[in-house]
């Protein structure tokens, strides 16, 4: 499974308007740690489709990096009904993103 590319254009479409929650990952392509998390991301995804996995590549979509003051790769934010409801820094494992998305997310949004 591959994420929805965010970009400014389509951020308030694809995120803030957004009817399911949405897990917008900041990565870039040269980030080594940022592919390893994707790995888990995808996976994550998959066993949670009411979730909309997406991302930004923030070399080419640097006004949305600005916006969420993102200054460490990989980062993942939680987004619900267009509000940033948080926010995980640095590479984390399988295991760490599912715990996040469980502690963030009531069940029947999971």
């Amino acid at each position: 499974m591959e994420p929805v590319n965010v970009t400014l254009k389509t951020f308030q479409k694809t995120v803030a308007a957004s009817s399911r929650p949405v897990l917008l990952e900041f990565r870039a392509g040269w980030c080594a740690p940022c592919k390893r998390q994707s790995e888990a991301l995808a996976a994550l995804a998959a066993d949670h489709p009411r979730i909309l996995w997406a991302c930004v590549d923030t070399d080419a979509q640097f006004a949305l990096t600005l916006r969420y003051h993102i200054v460490t790769l990989p980062t993942v934010m939680l987004f619900v009904n267009g509000r940033a409801v948080g926010r995980l820094v640095g590479p984390r494992e399988a295991d760490e993103l599912e715990a996040f998305l469980r502690a963030s997310l009531p069940a029947s949004q999971l």
